[in-house]
């Protein structure tokens, strides 16, 4: 684990919280980067979804205090045949030419009752509202800023922001419970990278 990824975990130890026993899906789960969470929480089981081989090769290698299932394929080609507590999704969402799609697939067939998700970029920036008072519209993601560029590019240009997830998730019954702003300098590109972890319910 690089020094970019120690503070990550560092940083998140007081945001994901897991109930003991629980059923956690992790989509795009890498390299099992979570894990330590996992333990420390004493879930019931562990489901990760992984389409790179090799990383899901290392998230097996890893030491897991509760049952595990690693699937190596994308999140379209995977149907649980439980039911799922918790979802965590990083480092994907934002790859995505059409994020509303996936969101819907969280919904519809994950089901989770607890939902955390990762984007790039911090949030709020210089915005002067409580994010949590705010009725999100279309209109209204479009007034601040955030409408989301579709084109299938990767990178750093592709920046869903807080009133995006709010409105999409809305309209699917989840509501944000909490966020967290990460800004961390990368010893590999040598630079800060912002990240948002936020964190929905049913």
């Amino acid at each position: 684990m690089n020094n970019y990824d120690r503070q990550y975990v560092q940083e998140l130890e007081d945001f994901l919280i897991f109930e003991e026993g629980e059923t956690v899906l992790e989509i795009a789960g890498g390299k099992g980067f979570y894990h330590s969470f996992y333990n420390k929480f004493k879930i019931g089981k562990y489901i990760a979804v992984e389409p790179n081989f090799e990383w899901l090769e290392i998230a097996k290698s890893k030491e897991y205090d509760c049952n595990t299932e690693f699937n190596n394929c994308i999140y379209e080609d995977y149907y649980p045949t439980e039911t799922i507590d918790t979802l965590i999704c990083a480092g994907l969402i934002y790859h995505l030419p059409h994020p509303t799609h996936f969101l819907e697939v969280v919904s519809n067939r994950f089901k989770p009752k607890t939902l955390y998700l990762e984007s790039v970029g911090g949030y709020p920036e210089k915005n002067d509202i409580d994010i949590f008072d705010v009725h999100f519209t279309p209109e209204k993601v479009n007034t601040y800023g955030e409408r989301f560029n579709t084109s299938k590019s990767v990178g750093l240009s592709l920046k869903p922001r807080l009133g995006f997830y709010i409105f999409c998730l809305s309209q699917l019954g989840y509501k944000l419970e909490k966020y967290k702003h990460i800004s961390i300098e990368d010893d590999v590109y040598k630079s800060k990278q912002d990240v948002t972890m936020f964190k929905f319910r049913l």
